[in-house]
């Protein structure tokens, strides 16, 4: 049976992801609050880029019923970085539990660990909870994010799982 994503933290060798909390948005304002992260789409691109840490907390807090948003952290001390330090963003959202589908997406992070383990390992995670801990049947990636050349570099190092791998994911209904 397919259920929504419980918020268990997410632990593998390079990166653990929590459920991003109020206490996490000042360390992920550091990490990603500057305009390299935002010009390549994320949030909206550079227009839903917010002011300070207060804005960004009031955009997290606007969109938290829609999603389950992680905070990124290192898993270990390693030359990106100790142990801990946020990295970055991402989300399970558009969950679908009639179709057994969900949306991964709304990524954005610290240009640092851009082009490093980080967000196959973190992908990597999110496509394990989603289907093996939560039981969907598809997942999809949002629309920015397939389009994303990082995106796309990784997905076919994620092709080991049975699934269906699609963006834009349309209307599809059980039969």
């Amino acid at each position: 049976m397919t259920q929504a994503p419980d918020g268990r933290p997410l632990i593998g060798e390079v990166v653990r992801l929590d459920r991003l909390v109020a206490s996490d948005i000042d360390p992920l304002y550091a990490a990603i609050g500057n305009e390299q992260v935002y010009a390549g789409g994320f949030s909206g691109g550079i227009a839903g880029m917010p002011a300070d840490a207060d804005e960004m907390r009031a955009q997290w807090e606007k969109s938290a019923a829609d999603r389950f948003a992680y905070v990124v952290r290192l898993a270990v001390d390693s030359p990106l970085g100790a142990a801990g330090t946020v990295v970055g963003t991402t989300s399970l959202g558009d969950v679908d539990l009639y179709n057994e589908s969900v949306h991964l997406g709304w990524t954005g992070y610290a240009p640092s660990v851009w082009g490093t383990a980080v967000n196959p390992a973190t992908k990597l995670l999110l496509l394990q909870h989603a289907f093996e801990d939560c039981g969907f049947g598809r997942v999809a990636w949002k629309r920015r994010e397939a389009a994303s050349g990082r995106t796309r570099r990784i997905r076919p190092k994620c092709r080991h799982w049975n699934c269906i791998l699609r963006f834009p994911l349309f209307s599809e209904h059980r039969c």
